[in-house]
């Protein structure tokens, strides 16, 4: 196999989330080629190629000149030459090449802005995958997508780079089918613990998001020996989303200052101080973190869970101050906001307590990194922060909140809004390109503790580039459960790559698998509680009088549903997580090429989970069917009267 067929091969395994299975093989190869680069080499290769080997150097830390690009441009004119707008997949590749791009590379920067108006100007006169393809990009790139979603929309619709290679074809759709079963037994474990933890009593005012929560830690990493770390995340970010809702839409000044006190002692006495309606929750909260501090003392890592709390307590304060400045009619000044801002972007609590369940990789010393505070850690946690106020703002002003980055750069610089929103995404703009830069090698820390970076500020661009999707998350993130929790997997018994069983927005021709008959009843295993009714009959302080709970479609969402036709069987050779041990592809022989599948596959399946889920069948909610349920009351408008 030569080197630009293997470079292909790497870009589909890549693409296709399946990387991690083969690192030392990999980084191996692309040590050897990048070491031969050779820039008059490029003079003869086409534009995809020459983009597509940009980007598996670029993703895997290597620093390929983007001079490599020069040549598509016209000397005389300095713009593009027409050979590159007739290129669509050329142009659509360096489109994705562009969103790699450093500080100072303006050449990336033209193809970017180039390319874009390009792909929009032809999108409608296209058809087929190409059409799809192009589609898909505009929306978001695969740089800036989040890993599984972009794994399952790449098999989907770029048949052509790899169906002639029937093993990575069958490794692909074993995958899918092995991580949506983990996955789904994942989501159902964090699903019965919000269930028992019975917070829809204690807190009906918070926004119900156990799956879109769930999603949000799938993002930050999808590998199989990550289930713990991903439990953990989910369960540690859901205790932000009840406080969050506590202080922003419920709680009086009074009883934000009580609660802030009594999550800095840290002690079970502090809850006398607490309204009776928060009292259960913050001894949740305590029990949870005592909980881990046993589980990881026995493996000396006790480190990362004080860590995590000690974030949490921080973001405690930070939610304070915001509702002081509330309280007092105060707008902070851009860097008053940024400096609180960036705390109650949530992002340190969220990647702090990412490492808890890491294993060795999170050790004391990268802890230590982590406290320094680095750029790339910066730029992740600005892009956090911006995205989420540019996209949230006008709803933050609704419901008589002003603490945005928006409001405070206005009054400081006295610029229009529209100026303001221009000059905050420059400084997104800007984040990524450090993000880049961090991402190169030689790499501080291990790539292993960079990725949960990238990724979390891949899925702030995925919850807020186009609106606020946590609040709303019909509009982006039921698209994403529906696809990686409802959407059957493609697997090795269906013809074709299985595009036709993606569900919309992501094709148009969707066929939805065949409904059960509407008498069956449902299974109750996993499954989450009945939606709260809208008006539940208490007192102030202590009890909740006529509080109007968040009913809209994600908040009644079947987080439990999507997983609760679950077989309490252990799986059998033929299962997914088996198969996945018995399928390999050499990327240092003829394998591929031939279409053989060869042996000696790492073993993956000490991973596996011990019961197998079955395609959720009686799901009846808009996750299922996309049959909307009633709209509620958004977060904002919840009333104490």
């Amino acid at each position: 196999m030569d080197a630009t067929t293997k470079l292909k091969l790497i870009y589909s395994l890549h693409r296709l989330g399946l990387l991690y299975l083969y690192p030392q093989e990999i980084d191996a190869e692309l040590d050897q080629f990048f070491k031969k680069i050779d820039l008059q080499y490029y003079e003869q290769v086409d534009l995809y190629n020459i983009s597509v080997q940009f980007q598996v150097f670029r993703h895997h830390g290597y620093n390929l000149s983007s001079d490599v690009f020069k040549k598509f441009k016209d000397n005389n004119t300095g713009t593009f030459t027409n050979d590159v707008t007739k290129d669509v997949k050329g142009m659509l590749s360096l489109y994705e090449s562009a969103h790699l791009r450093l500080h100072g590379e303006d050449l990336l920067d033209e193809a970017l802005a180039f390319t874009e108006a390009q792909l929009k100007r032809i999108v409608s006169m296209l058809d087929g995958d190409l059409a799809r393809q192009v589609n898909q990009v505009l929306k978001r790139s695969f740089h800036t997508g989040m890993p599984m979603v972009e794994a399952r929309l790449y098999f989907n619709t770029h048949e052509e780079d790899f169906s002639n290679l029937e093993s990575v074809v069958k490794l692909a759709k074993v995958h899918f089918n092995y991580l949506q079963l983990q996955q789904k037994e994942e989501l159902r474990i964090v699903s019965q613990w919000w269930k028992d933890m019975d917070f829809r009593t204690h807190v009906p005012y918070v926004r119900d998001r156990v799956p879109e929560i769930y999603l949000w830690i799938l993002g930050l990493y999808f590998e199989p020996y990550y289930s713990r770390a991903r439990i953990i995340g989910t369960k540690i970010t859901l205790f932000l989303v009840v406080l969050d809702d506590t202080y922003d839409a419920y709680a009086t000044i009074d009883e934000i200052r009580s609660i802030t006190d009594a999550i800095n002692r840290w002690e079970i006495s502090a809850i006398d101080q607490l309204p009776g309606y928060i009292q259960p929750f913050y001894k949740i909260l305590l029990n949870e973190y005592d909980d881990l501090e046993k589980e990881y003392s026995k493996e000396e890592r006790v480190f990362s869970v004080h860590a995590s709390k000690q974030a949490f307590q921080e973001i405690a304060r930070g939610y304070l101050e915001e509702a002081e400045w509330l309280h007092n009619g105060y707008v902070a000044t851009f860097a008053e906001y940024m400096k609180n801002g960036l705390i109650t972007s949530a992002y340190n609590v969220i990647s702090k307590s990412a490492l808890v369940g890491m294993g060795a990789i999170a050790d004391e010393e990268a802890l230590a990194w982590y406290e320094t505070h680095p750029k790339i850690l910066k730029a992740s946690e600005l892009i956090s922060r911006l995205q989420d106020d540019v996209q949230t703002f006008q709803f933050e002003r609704k419901r008589g909140q002003s603490a945005t980055s928006v409001d405070a750069y206005i009054k400081e610089y006295n610029v229009s809004e529209e100026l303001a929103i221009k000059d905050l995404m420059k400084m997104i703009e800007n984040a990524w390109k450090d993000i880049n830069e961090g991402c190169l090698k030689p790499t501080e820390v291990s790539m292993a503790l960079l990725t949960p970076i990238l990724n979390l500020a891949r899925m702030i661009d995925v919850v807020y580039k186009f609106d606020d999707g946590f609040t709303f998350p019909d509009k982006t993130l039921k698209d994403y459960i529906t696809l990686l929790f409802v959407t059957p997997a493609p697997n090795n018994q269906t013809n074709g790559l299985g595009y036709h069983s993606v569900p919309p927005p992501f094709n148009d021709n969707y066929n939805p698998p065949l409904k059960t008959n509407e008498e069956e009843t449902p299974a109750q295993f996993g499954s989450l509680p009945e939606p709260t009714p809208a008006s539940v009959k208490t007192k102030q302080s202590g009890p909740i009088e006529n509080v109007e709970v968040n009913v809209s479609d994600a908040s009644t969402s079947c987080a439990g549903k999507v997983v609760d036709d679950v077989d309490k069987e252990i799986m059998t050779n033929s299962s997914s997580a088996n198969s996945i041990e018995q399928t390999n592809v050499s990327l240092n022989s003829e394998s591929v090429a031939s279409n053989s599948v060869a042996t000696n596959q790492p073993a993956v399946g000490k991973c596996r989970p011990q019961i197998q889920a079955k395609q959720s069948a009686c799901c009846k909610c808009a996750y299922g069917n996309n049959q909307k349920q009633g709209k509620g009351t958004p977060l904002g408008v919840i009333s104490r009267k």
